[in-house]
């Protein structure tokens, strides 16, 4: 019998292969004519959830839900499959969603979870523009000048209705965020 040395770039190799790193983001809209299967990072903006909903997969009940998540140019649905179904979804919520495959359903490109999935929030805070309503201590009402201000964006969520979204940064005396806001209302 050879004896069989393990050097650290062998090891490193079959970490690859065990866990591959995390391809670079890339803007939703490389989704569309991305190969079927291919390793996918983005970031974007929670813009909607469904319930989660068990299926059967080969015999075994499995957890899924979609949600939608949206950049400055486009949108893309996502299927989030079993543990995955459990990260706090909050509409609005900037995150960044890495080791993402992309398939096709109804001649639709999406992105699926994979057991490597890293979901990280981005921004966690909420910001309440206006009157700060008590009952909620983690929102606070602002007073803050805007830096700078996305172009309008319209998409359509999954009902096919036609939303809007503005992305901003607001800056004060402490400091500055960068936030989504949903509301159209906002520049009326």
């Amino acid at each position: 019998m050879i004896p069989l040395t393990l050097t650290s770039e062998i090891l490193q190799e079959a970490k690859n292969i065990l866990e591959p790193p995390a391809p670079p983001v890339s803007p939703i809209k490389t989704i569309r004519e991305a190969k079927l299967r291919t390793l996918m990072s983005i970031s974007g903006t929670i813009s909607e959830e469904e319930e989660t909903k068990n299926i059967f997969v080969s015999g075994q009940e499995t957890k899924l839900k979609s949600i939608t998540v949206i950049d400055t140019k486009d949108s893309v649905k996502i299927t989030l499959w079993r543990n995955a179904t459990g990260f706090p979804i909050t509409l609005g919520t900037y995150v960044k969603m890495t080791h993402l495959t992309v398939h096709e359903f109804n001649n639709e490109k999406m992105l699926n979870t994979t057991q490597n999935t890293h979901i990280e929030m981005i921004s966690i805070q909420e910001i309440k523009m206006g009157k700060q309503d008590e009952s909620k201590p983690f929102q606070k009402a602002i007073r803050a000048n805007i830096v700078t201000c996305s172009p309008k964006t319209n998409y359509k969520n999954a009902k096919k209705e036609d939303k809007t979204l503005y992305h901003l940064a607001l800056a004060d005396e402490s400091g500055f965020i960068k936030t989504t806001c949903y509301n159209d209302d906002f520049y009326n």
